[in-house]
C-alpha cells in the first residue's frame, strides 16, 4: 500500500483492521468501521479467534458474536474458510508465520450463510452454526495431513537466510519469486531479483519504494553474492 500510485478505491477497497488487545472496548469502533467497509460492496476475512493455530487437530472453538452482528447489520454472508495441510498433528514448537517447513497449504471454501439464517437465532445458536460451517469445511481435523516437504525449496530458503544476511520471512519471498515465471513480471521486479541493490535505485517516491524491497529480499551480502555469480557465469 505504500507504492506511490497505488490508489486503493480505484483498483480495490482494500484495508487492514487491527484489533487491540490492551483496549477491549476499541472492537466497537472498529466493527463499525468494518461495518460501512461492507456496505460499500467489500468483503471481510476475519480470523476469528485472533491468533494461529500449533497443529492440524486444532478446532475453532471461539467466535465473537459481535463479527456475526457486523455480518447481520451489513446484509452480508458469512462464508466459512479453513485452511489445511501446513501444520503437523503435534503442535510446532513456536507460532508460525508460514507453515510449517514451507509446504504448501490448501484454502477451502466452505457453504455460505445468509444473514437472514442467523438474524432469528439466539447468540448461542448463531456461534455454533458458523464454528460447525468453520470446523466442517475442508477435511476433519482428525484425518488431516501435513502437505509433503518441498526438501529444494526449504534448502533454497535457509542457504539464501545464510548467504545474503536476511530474515528467513523474507527470504521465502525471495525464493518464491525466483522460482516464479517471470514472464509475467515487469523489468523492476526481474532487475530487483538479479540483484539490484537498493543504492541502484534513483531517489524517486518508486525508487525509494523499490530500495526498500531490495533490503528486504537481497538482505546485506544478496547484491555482491548474486553479482559474483554472474560473474563467474560470464
Amino acid at each position: 500500500m505504500r507504492y506511490p500510485d497505488f490508489r486503493p478505491d480505484a483498483l480495490f477497497p482494500y484495508r487492514l483492521f487491527f484489533f487491540n488487545d490492551a483496549e477491549p472496548r476499541s472492537l466497537f469502533r472498529l466493527l463499525e468501521e468494518m461495518k460501512g467497509f461492507l456496505r460499500e460492496g467489500a468483503s471481510c476475512m476475519v480470523h476469528v479467534e485472533g491468533t494461529r493455530a500449533f497443529s492440524s487437530r486444532h478446532r475453532v472453538t471461539k467466535i465473537s458474536d459481535g463479527v456475526i452482528r457486523l455480518a447481520i447489520e451489513a446484509g452480508v454472508a458469512i462464508v466459512p474458510v479453513r485452511f489445511s495441510g501446513g501444520l503437523p498433528e503435534n503442535d510446532v514448537e513456536e507460532k508460525p508465520i508460514y507453515p510449517y517447513r514451507l509446504v504448501a497449504q490448501d484454502i477451502h471454501l466452505g457453504q455460505a450463510i445468509p444473514p437472514e439464517a442467523l438474524a432469528g437465532l439466539s447468540m448461542k445458536e448463531r456461534k455454533q452454526v458458523v464454528l460447525n460451517a468453520i470446523n466442517g469445511t475442508g477435511p476433519d481435523p482428525d484425518d488431516e495431513r501435513m502437505s509433503p516437504v518441498d526438501f529444494e525449496f526449504e534448502r533454497a530458503v535457509r542457504d539464501w537466510t545464510e548467504a545474503a544476511g536476511c530474515v528467513k520471512e523474507s527470504a521465502v519471498l525471495y525464493q518464491a519469486l525466483k522460482a516464479a515465471d517471470d514472464t509475467r513480471f515487469g523489468s523492476d521486479t526481474r532487475d530487483l531479483l538479479a540483484g539490484r541493490g537498493a543504492a541502484a535505485w534513483p531517489d524517486t517516491p518508486k525508487g525509494r519504494w523499490m530500495a526498500r524491497w531490495a533490503e528486504l529480499l537481497l538482505g546485506a551480502r544478496g547484491e555482491r553474492l548474486l553479482a559474483r555469480e554472474e560473474a563467474a557465469n560470464v
